[in-house]
């Protein structure tokens, strides 16, 4: 197995690796951010796929991956392992195309699936947004007022949490 680390201080968007096209089996990701910005364990491009990977979040701005579809992510799991009052997430997501989540876990993130473009299909997945406040298992957010046409899937999807002002399912902001 293959373990990626980023952490440290952070002045602009940092990924821990950078996938065109490729295969990710079974690689264990873990992001660490203590400025506020973007970390990202993987950037995935193209037609990649991620299968049996692991990603561990740690501090606001940290996220497991940041998607440019196509994208594949299968039986892998996301987990922010440092406060509950971080602000971070599993999947980012901008492009078109579609990314497909399938049999994968999201737990304890403050987002756990995040897009503004493109499609997103999410299969047979748990989100479990534990205690934290504010969170959201599946977001559909266009921030930046595109145009952009955003769809977004669940089927057999669970999403569970116990946090205050917390968002179980999924929802948009125009």
């Amino acid at each position: 197995n293959l373990n990626i680390k980023i952490d440290g201080p952070v002045s602009s968007t940092r990924y821990g690796l950078i996938m065109n096209d490729g295969r990710a089996n079974g690689v264990n990701f873990e992001a660490s951010s203590t400025g506020g910005l973007g970390t990202f364990a993987l950037s995935a491009i193209g037609t990649a796929e991620c299968v049996y990977c692991t990603f561990k979040v740690d501090g606001s701005g940290a996220a497991g991956v940041t998607v440019s579809p196509p994208v594949a992510i299968r039986n892998s799991s996301f987990e922010n392992v440092g406060s509950a009052a971080d602000s971070t997430s599993g999947v980012r997501m901008s492009g078109t195309g579609t990314t497909t989540i399938q049999n994968s876990t999201f737990k304890g993130l403050r987002t756990g699936v995040e897009f503004d473009s493109g499609q997103v299909d999410v299969r047979d997945s748990l989100f479990d947004l534990g205690s934290v406040a504010n969170a959201h298992g599946f977001m559909v957010a266009n921030y930046n007022n595109s145009m952009s046409t955003l769809v977004g899937s669940m089927d057999g999807v669970t999403i569970a949490g116990s946090g205050t002002w917390r968002t179980l399912g999924s929802y948009s902001l125009e």
